[in-house]
């Protein structure tokens, strides 16, 4: 063969493989394990950069056992494992925990958008949203009727809160959920957030 594809082809759990012949007919190999057991498989969309979430590792943790997986976007020379990622979790029923980590330091917990929204909203008159949580913590914070708006960088999501304080208050930088699609990690997000709100009082 010259090459090989690799990907749940049926979706019933299990992969499949396609051999690419020289001068004929692709082979199709069809898993026909026994079945029973349960399974995952995601595929993962960048919002920006990145679509195609190459390079991006899942962590999922259930009953206890951790497996980790990457997505590739390509295997050698006509060769690809398809850009889902598969976990086979056999009799158990719950996930503890999955994790996501993107190849340009970007890294989401899989924490509880809806709760966070919840527990912050009485607290604030409004969201300024960064990040790939934006979209979905837009949507929540505008069910709970608190207005909320989504900022390409947190430089201007901070200027845009500015603008709009009435009085003396303070602007509210959770640490729940860092948008490290845009940061290495908190200690950078700190330190452009500090820029970012000196270089606004220096304008005041």
């Amino acid at each position: 063969g010259r090459g090989a594809a690799f990907d749940d082809l049926d979706g019933d759990g299990d992969v499949d493989a396609v051999i690419l012949n020289s001068r004929e007919r692709p082979t199709l190999l069809r898993n026909e394990s026994p079945g029973g057991h349960h399974w995952l498989a995601i595929e993962l969309e960048g919002l920006a950069a990145n679509r195609d979430a190459a390079g991006a590792r899942v962590r999922l943790t259930a009953g206890g056992r951790t497996q980790v997986a990457e997505v590739h976007a390509g295997r050698g020379y006509q060769g690809h494992f398809g850009t889902r990622l598969h976990f086979g979790l056999g009799n158990r029923t719950v996930i503890d925990r999955i994790e996501v980590r993107w190849i340009g330091g970007g890294k989401w917990k899989g924490g509880d958008l809806k709760r966070f929204a919840e527990q912050v909203s009485p607290k604030i008159e409004s969201a300024y949203l960064i990040g790939e949580t934006a979209p979905d913590l837009l949507k929540t914070f505008e069910a709970l009727g608190k207005p909320a708006r989504i900022y390409n960088s947190l430089q201007d999501a901070v200027v845009a809160a500015a603008k709009d304080a009435h009085g003396p208050m303070a602007i509210l930088l959770s640490p729940g959920f860092s948008s490290f699609d845009q940061f290495a990690g908190y200690a950078e997000r700190g330190v452009v957030f500090e820029r970012a709100a000196v270089a606004l009082s220096n304008r005041i």
